[in-house]
């Protein structure tokens, strides 16, 4: 669960009386060319010292790469890897009250920079990141033109790579989340609406989710944090794929953002959010 909805969880609470066009999803086979259409986030496993279909410099501008990782691998990650990380990132893991939570944050980050690694060809550790004002992290050397945006809920993480501003969540569908309880403090009045008309509890719980994903991946991909108060921007859906988002003027950023959900395992619900149309949307599985 992300950290927001975690602190919410904690606070009182009240009760609770699209893209425009469809993103081409593409599998590709491993060690070759061969590209067909398929839905969005089909399994196909790819690792990252093999991925010649299209990695590197074959990301287009007009492409997202999306990457799944499996944060439950059957052991920690090796010495090896963890050599990979930073100082900065080694010692946050240390702060990991839970051993399973330190292993699964450990795996993310060493995914991170080794799938980033294959993109601008340069060894995983030497990869420098920044964060803004409101801890956002970017790519800063070797080159500060790819940009990603990382989620990971359980044991399930998802990685979007892309040369345009990108925003990607997937929670959990945690049956104990009272999500009639949080919706008024997550949600706009137009969105409550939607909640509201939900013919049973199991609707409302699915929305809830959706929506959240939908909201997180939005104000993930601006990089503005909860600086854009959650209910001053509403969530419009477009269909059971797709959706639109409404912001006032004053929050506006001017980038004609594009929601799509995406398809995950079961029990978990994803979104991704763009800045800008894309002509594909392209699928890899990341192992250790």
């Amino acid at each position: 669960m992300s950290q927001v909805l975690n602190a919410l969880l904690h606070k009182p609470c009240g009760n609770l009386s699209q893209l425009n066009e469809s993103p081409t999803s593409i599998i590709l086979h491993v060690g070759s060319e061969e590209r067909f259409r398929a839905p969005l986030l089909r399994p196909q496993v790819m690792t990252p010292g093999n991925t010649r279909a299209r990695t590197g410099e074959q990301l287009a501008a007009d492409e997202i790469h999306l990457w799944e990782i499996a944060l439950d691998a059957p052991h920690a990650p090796s010495e090896p890897l963890r050599g990979l990380l930073s100082d900065t990132e080694l010692e946050r893991a240390s702060g990991f009250h839970f051993l399973k939570h330190k292993h699964r944050w450990t795996t993310a980050r060493t995914a991170l920079r080794q799938i980033l690694a294959t993109y601008v060809n340069a060894p995983p550790k030497s990869l420098k990141f920044r964060t803004n004002e409101f801890g956002k992290p970017r790519l800063v050397a070797p080159t500060d033109a790819l940009q990603f945006n990382l989620t990971h809920s359980r044991n399930l993480g998802l990685l979007a790579v892309a040369t345009h501003a990108v925003g990607i969540d997937v929670e959990y569908v945690d049956r104990n989340v009272d999500s009639e309880a949080l919706a008024p403090h997550v949600f706009s009045d137009a969105e409550l609406e939607l909640v509201v008309r939900c013919k049973s509890a199991h609707e409302r719980q699915q929305l809830f989710f959706r929506l959240w994903t939908y909201k997180e991946a939005y104000i993930k991909g601006r990089g503005v944090g909860l600086s854009l108060p959650l209910k001053e921007f509403s969530i419009s859906l477009k269909d059971d794929k797709h959706a639109d988002v409404i912001v006032d003027r004053a929050w506006d950023d001017g980038q004609p953002w594009r929601l799509a959900t995406l398809s995950v395992k079961a029990n978990y619900v994803a979104a991704l959010a763009s800045a800008r149309r894309v002509r594909g949307t392209y699928r890899f599985t990341w192992n250790a």
